[in-house]
């Protein structure tokens, strides 16, 4: 996009120094019908050469029009590509949001989880499985659903600053709320996507400092390890990427790591 508004400026100025170089010439070509016809062998050879000088400018200017008719072509191009981009996005903003309601209609009324069995060698009694319980959605409060709600769809609708100040102004409002910790998460998120990096990362730190069992941990980490790769903080980067790998091998955080360590070998990083 940088390259094209260049070169439609260098047409542009490369116009307005034609211009210059012709009015003159045509100007002159008028003032010359009112004068009487003087016939100077001597001058022939520069008038041809001025002729030509002119056909060749009007060429050039030829030339120049048709390149920016091109570059009117890829700029359309390149703005179809953005919307098409964002358009993806909120695609993929939306689909995590009907997961997260999804999850919530299944446990409202403060029903569990059930977890794998604990593997024991005492008697089956203790090998019941345990239960890990979650908030009861039914009884939270219109306003901070509908507070969280709206900052969650400027996130969608890409308005990101705009979402950066509602998600704070929730996380204030609601510090111990029922959608704190997809608030905090959406919250370095937007920071991510706008590639504020080192707030990114200072955002989700929050996400595993005070929400440490919570499935966004693994999404936290990793996208500190790919702030550190935008912020060129190699080590740091393949730090956290390697973490997330050893802490949870089998998610898909970690095949993810695996994906940017590769392609971190590749560049030589």
């Amino acid at each position: 996009m940088g390259s094209i508004i260049k070169r439609s400026w260098i047409f542009a100025t490369a116009v307005l120094f034609l211009s210059t170089i012709l009015l003159p010439v045509f100007a002159a070509e008028e003032a010359d019908d009112d004068r009487p016809m003087i016939v100077d062998n001597s001058s022939t050879s520069s008038s041809s050469g001025n002729k030509g000088g002119v056909s060749e400018i009007l060429s050039r200017m030829s030339q120049l029009e048709n390149e920016i008719r091109q570059l009117r072509g890829d700029l359309e191009l390149a703005t179809h590509d953005i919307k098409q981009m964002k358009t993806r996005q909120r695609e993929l903003y939306n689909d995590i949001d009907r997961r997260l309601s999804d999850m919530e209609k299944r446990v409202q009324g403060g029903t569990s989880f059930s977890a794998p069995p604990v593997a024991s060698k005492k008697s089956k009694k203790s090998r019941k499985q345990a239960s890990v319980k979650v908030p009861d959605y039914s009884k939270v409060d219109r306003g901070e659903r509908k507070e969280y709600q709206a900052a969650f769809k400027l996130l969608r609708d890409s308005r990101y600053q705009q979402a950066i100040e509602s998600f704070k102004a929730y996380l204030v409002k609601f510090p111990k709320g029922t959608f704190a910790v997809n608030a905090q998460y959406w919250l370095a998120e937007a920071h991510y996507v706008s590639r504020n990096f080192k707030e990114a990362i200072v955002e989700f730190n929050k996400v595993i400092k005070n929400y440490p069992k919570n499935s966004k941990v693994t999404g936290a980490r990793i996208k500190i390890g790919y702030c550190y790769y935008e912020l060129k903080q190699y080590a740091k980067a393949k730090k956290a990427l390697k973490y997330v790998i050893r802490r949870y091998p089998r998610s898909s955080s970690a095949k993810l790591a695996r994906i940017r360590l590769k392609r971190m070998r590749e560049e030589g990083r």
